[in-house]
């Protein structure tokens, strides 16, 4: 992958191949806490389509575990109770969707979740997971229910894609550029800014973060960018916000 293609991509399966096999090729890993915060956040985008409270509650405790704050109790309690939803049903479409929208909430908030022998692997288990949930309980499964046109299934199908790239390309950023982060950009002021959106989910607040690093002497036109582009869907593992708070 070329860096154009990565910046104009709507493949997200190809984007994380494409992590996942240049940083092996170069002697590093992909970093476990930003594959379990993206696999969070493409779980919240289909948040209120979640049909069981502990599918919820694994979120969150997820989010927890991905800064090392969950409890091996509260991990090990929300696993179980997941495992426990009803296996798939293969009755009629209404029926299958349904319980599709558990069992792949629950497949992908537990891979959140484990931690087998090697975190790193378990992390990237639960990017693939979060990667397959349109098909089964984001907005293409309701409207996949009510939509006769397969043409409008797949623009559907496409728009959530779409997002989940987005996504990647706020939590990693541009692999093709490395960029060092001034440790003056890295004040009181824009740590309290930082530290405040990240605790508070209060990303609103990003241009203000943006303007505040320009006045440590930033002129990073893309980072600034970032900070200021409204049409980005900020989330928890936002790599300039990591930067600051030195993730």
């Amino acid at each position: 992958m070329y860096e154009d293609e990565w910046i104009g991509s709507t493949d997200a399966f190809k984007m994380l191949e494409h992590l996942r096999f240049e940083l092996w090729s170069s002697a590093e890993n992909i970093d476990e806490r930003k594959q379990r915060l993206f696999a969070c956040a493409c779980c919240r985008r289909i948040w209120e389509l979640i049909p069981h409270e502990i599918g919820r509650e694994a979120i969150l405790i997820a989010e927890a575990h991905a800064d090392d704050h969950a409890s091996e109790s509260d991990i090990r309690r929300v696993t179980d109770s997941l495992r426990d939803l009803p296996d798939p049903y293969f009755g009629s479409f209404g029926r299958f969707a349904e319980i599709l929208r558990s069992e792949a909430g629950a497949e992908s908030m537990v891979s959140v979740l484990e931690d087998h022998d090697q975190r790193d692997t378990a992390a990237l288990l639960a990017c693939y997971s979060a990667l397959l949930l349109p098909q089964f309980i984001s907005p293409i499964a309701e409207a996949a229910r009510s939509m006769t046109s397969s043409e409008k299934r797949y623009e559907v199908a496409a728009e959530e894609q779409k997002a989940h790239c987005d996504l990647i390309r706020e939590i990693f950023g541009n692999p093709f550029r490395h960029r060092e982060f001034d440790a003056r950009w890295k004040n009181e002021t824009t740590q309290k800014l930082a530290r405040s959106m990240y605790d508070d989910r209060t990303f609103q607040i990003m241009p203000i973060l943006g303007d505040a690093i320009e006045e440590a002497g930033c002129t990073d036109d893309t980072l600034l960018s970032h900070c200021r582009d409204e049409g980005i869907t900020h989330v928890r593992g936002c790599w300039v916000v990591d930067s600051v708070l030195g993730f």
